[in-house]
């Protein structure tokens, strides 16, 4: 789910330059609404968010395996400590804690109300950006665009709008964490790419290293609590 090239900021419109990976991502991130669904149905019938999240990134692992060891080159075989940080933080805020948080929002949350706490990653990404200072502070029209943005989502969100219910409401601030993983990995690519190198930061090397970091991590898990397993 977090593809990043050396130019690529953010995702889902968050800062960065538009290159050739900027536009692939964008292009990727648009089947969110089928991904919102699926997502809804898959923990409706009780699976664990773990062992979904796992079979997640083994799909991904294998997708991408050819073509990104075919492009990592030298940074696979010997890679930099840039470059394992930058994957860690792909791994962490790109897919293990905003799918997890997803997940379980979703057991309590309608999607269309998942899709519209989504999608506040721009506004959130411009935010950090600009306290990160990793791109020129944001012009008066970009901070009233976020203003009205947050304004329009909590109308969208009341509970007499979409909400099921008052209580759903602490399952929406949970939810929040989402988009402010995936605003923060936009930065965190941005700023931390450089180190990395052209190679590690390229968007399949990335995802693909991502992905292996994240079986790694929930392997054990699954290992030792059964009831994760999908």
């Amino acid at each position: 789910r977090s593809a990043h090239g050396g130019t690529l900021c953010g995702r889902n419109g968050a800062p960065g330059a538009q290159g050739g990976a900027g536009g692939a991502f964008a292009r990727g991130r648009r089947g969110l609404g089928g991904t919102l669904v699926s997502g809804k149905v898959a923990v409706s019938t009780g699976h664990h968010p773990a062992g979904l999240i796992f079979w997640q990134l083994a799909i991904c692992c294998i997708v991408l395996a050819a073509p990104a060891l075919a492009r990592a080159g030298a940074a696979a075989r010997a890679p930099r400590r840039g470059a394992l940080t930058l994957w860690l933080g792909v791994a962490l805020l790109g897919t293990l804690i905003p799918n997890a948080v997803s997940y379980v929002a979703f057991r309590h949350l309608p999607a269309g109300v998942v899709a519209i706490v989504i999608a506040t990653v721009p506004m959130i990404a411009v935010v950090i950006a600009a306290l990160f200072r990793a791109e020129p502070p944001p012009s008066g029209a970009r901070i009233l665009g976020v203003a009205l943005g947050g304004g329009a989502m909590a109308l969208l969100l009341g509970p007499e709008a979409s909400l099921p219910s008052p209580e759903a409401w602490p399952f929406v601030v949970l939810l929040l964490l989402t988009p402010l993983c995936y605003g923060s990995e936009g930065v965190f690519v941005r700023l931390r790419a450089p180190a990395a190198g052209a190679a590690a930061a390229d968007p399949v090397v990335a995802l693909f290293a991502a992905s292996v970091i994240g079986l790694l991590a929930l392997a054990p898990v699954l290992a030792l609590r059964p009831e994760t397993r999908v």
